[in-house]
């Protein structure tokens, strides 16, 4: 989460449900603020890690929720979000019969919906005042509503979960749910020439450390070891496909694209026996490839 110092007091990205009372007041009051004088909350995107503080933030400040038209209605529906996004993940690996359990845990961290005072578009330029002012760049492909906000001036894109590197969890993969979206926004990004990139999470990548902020050359060279990540990632999907066919059963192809990629990263299962993201990212690999219909996709 980021937060702005202008003329109004705005803050991007809320976290989970919890994380306003655990996390964003104690820093606030650190600085002499509170969460009452937030004016605007900025949702990069509209999962429950990043919206799902919204409804605490918005009850205590009655502040403006603002978000890419896009992804609003994930937004406004945790639900939704939980069945495009993670239901397939279970389902695609006969996992069934966990899914409701899931779902309650999603709500938990996802909280009440807060009302969505303005649905964002690119080119979209904020004004906060005390000559901070960003432009909304729309940079989907881990969602459809995916923003960047860049304060020009200053060099600065907040790019959040639009830039993934290798994802935030050792042994795991990046989240991309749409790869074509993600391929060009990862160009637009990089088409910024930001000088200082601000992330969602501490991103790994393949050769650098796990930071949250990357700096002057290692701006670039986080988006094209992002981009060179999805590469992998499709091609060992495409090795997968060439030698099981695209008839083999979702979860054969994805263990077989695993073998692969554990060529080219560092992987480590999960307490579910996947790396983390790695059913998320697989499955969109192949319904790339295959036109296999993925729910909402």
């Amino acid at each position: 989460m980021y937060l702005i110092r202008g003329e109004r007091l705005g803050l991007i990205d809320t976290g989970v449900a919890s994380t306003p009372a655990e996390y964003i007041e104690p820093a606030l009051r650190s600085m002499g603020l509170s969460l009452r004088d937030v004016e605007v909350v900025i949702n990069s995107h509209g999962h429950h890690d990043h919206a799902g503080g919204n409804d605490a933030v918005h009850r205590a400040a009655q502040c403006e929720i603002w978000i890419h038209r896009d992804d609003a209605p994930i937004a406004r529906d945790p639900d939704a979000a939980f069945d495009l996004f993670f239901a397939r993940n279970l389902s695609l690996v006969g996992r069934a019969s966990r899914l409701e359990q899931a779902r309650v845990a999603h709500r938990v961290t996802a909280g009440q919906p807060a009302p969505i005072a303005r649905e964002l578009v690119d080119g979209d330029v904020l004004d906060f005042g005390r000559g901070i002012a960003f432009r909304v760049v729309h940079t989907p492909g881990h969602t459809r509503g995916c923003i960047t906000l860049h304060w020009e001036a200053e060099g600065i894109a907040i790019s959040e979960d639009s830039a993934l590197g290798r994802g935030s969890r050792p042994g795991g993969m990046p989240l991309i749910f749409y790869p074509d979206l993600y391929r060009s926004s990862l160009q637009r990004i990089e088409g910024l020439r930001p000088r200082v990139l601000c992330l969602g999470h501490h991103y790994l990548t393949l050769r650098q450390t796990r930071e949250s902020i990357r700096y002057g050359d290692l701006v670039a060279a986080f988006l094209r070891e992002s981009a060179e990540i999805q590469e992998h990632i499709e091609a060992a999907m495409d090795r997968a496909l060439l030698a099981l066919g695209t008839g083999a059963p979702f979860e054969q192809l994805a263990r077989g694209a695993l073998r692969h990629l554990e060529e080219e990263m560092d992987l480590a299962a999960g307490p579910d026996g996947w790396p983390n993201g790695a059913i998320g990212a697989l499955s969109s690999a192949w319904a790339a490839r295959t036109g296999a219909l993925i729910a909402g996709h």
